[in-house]
Order: C-alpha cells, then structure tokens, then sequence
C-alpha cells in the first residue's frame, strides 16, 4: 500500500509539474502575442508615414516637371515674340 501512494505522489507531482510547464509557457506565448501585435501596430503607423512621403514626393516630382514645362514654354513664347517683333520691324537696329 505504502508503495502504491508513493506512485501516485510521484504521479500528482509529475501532474502538477506539467501544469506549471502550461502556465509558463501559456504566459509566455501570450507576452509574445502581445510583442507581435504591439509590432504590426507600429508596422501600420510607420507604413501609412512611408505611403504618405511618397505620395508628397510624387507630386513634388509633378510640380517640378510642370514647372519645368512651363518654364521651357514661357523661355520659348518669348523667343517667338522678339522673332515676330524683329519680323514686324526689319530695318530697325535691336537694342539688348
């Protein structure tokens, strides 16, 4: 009989051992749910802030194409209006 209960002591604390390893490795599961939650979250933030400098880099590529043009256009209608002008007015000496 004696040897009977000691079996099933070794038994209860083998039982109570296998708890504590759940317990353990229950909270620490948890703590690394919550590192990795806490991370995709973070991830989100900074991902919006990555698209949203993007999108401002896009359009300030736009506005420097568009001002380029609008610069190459405006040095152009000018060369065209001395061209006419020098057109209208052949005989008269041109002062720069």
């Amino acid at each position: 009989m004696l040897q009977f209960m000691m079996k099933s002591g070794a038994y209860a604390n083998k039982n109570e051992e296998a708890v504590t390893v759940l317990w353990i490795t229950t909270v620490i599961i948890y703590l690394l749910l919550m590192q990795v939650a806490y991370l995709i979250n973070k991830n989100l933030y900074t991902w919006s802030a990555v698209m949203q400098a993007k999108h401002l880099k896009m359009l300030r590529d736009r506005e420097y194409v568009l001002l380029r043009a609008y610069n190459r256009e405006l040095q152009f209608s000018r060369l065209m209006q001395e061209i006419v002008e020098d057109e209208e007015h052949p005989g008269e000496p041109t002062v720069e």
